[in-house]
């Protein structure tokens, strides 16, 4: 082997020894840490995680809840607060509430794109978590010739968490009838109308038939 061989031979040996002392010392300040996925559009937002600016598409944190949020010039600001557990991956995209924004991404139909997937796979998730934890809305609606139960908006719990969750309407004819709609609640679905957001409606004086 020549020198000029051996030199490069060298050369490659070291680098080679550097990436590991690297890969080694970064797997140090990852220890007890997550690994998180910012899936952010449009991609040249700011995005900061508990205050701090963050490059790249992943983080590393430690489990608990941080802070995440993205902003972009004509675009409204989007926050949101997650609990870190496991490999997770954390979706960010600001509203685009203005005339420039809308029309930046008119002319970005890649970054709109970009923007719907994460809003698909933000529904996947909501629709996940909901099914999960409410089980028995796949039970309704519940229709009779004097209340309708059905699923709707939830409001308290969305002002108080800003979590996933879901609320039961009531619909019927008259105090009686929610009252044995509420009780259908308990004994059909399996659960304490004490822990649900419930809200009754009035019936039009032209009600429905159904049948028990």
């Amino acid at each position: 082997m020549n020198k000029q061989a051996r030199v490069v031979v060298i050369v490659v040996s070291v680098i080679i020894a550097l990436s590991l002392i690297v890969l080694f010392l970064n797997s140090l300040g990852h220890k007890g840490k997550v690994r998180v996925e910012l899936v952010v559009a449009p991609t040249d937002s700011v995005v900061t995680v508990d205050g701090k600016i963050t490059k790249g598409s992943v983080v590393y944190l430690s489990p608990g809840v941080h802070t995440f949020k993205i902003g972009r010039i004509d675009f409204d600001t989007y926050e949101t607060k997650q609990n870190i557990s496991s490999n997770p991956e954390v979706l960010l995209s600001p509203t685009a509430s203005t005339d420039a924004a809308r029309g930046y991404l008119a002319k970005n139909p890649d970054q709109q794109q970009k923007i719907e997937q994460i809003g698909g796979k933000y529904q996947n998730i909501v629709n996940t978590t909901t099914d999960n934890k409410y089980p028995y809305l796949s039970s309704l609606p519940i229709e009779t010739s004097n209340f309708i139960i059905s699923q709707g908006v939830p409001i308290n719990s969305v002002k108080n968490n800003g979590g996933f969750t879901a609320a039961i309407y009531i619909k019927a004819l008259n105090p009686i009838d929610r009252t044995r709609a509420v009780e259908r609640i308990r004994t059909e679905l399996g659960i304490d109308p004490t822990t649900i957001e419930i809200y009754f409606e009035d019936a039009p004086v032209t009600f429905w038939e159904k049948g028990e």
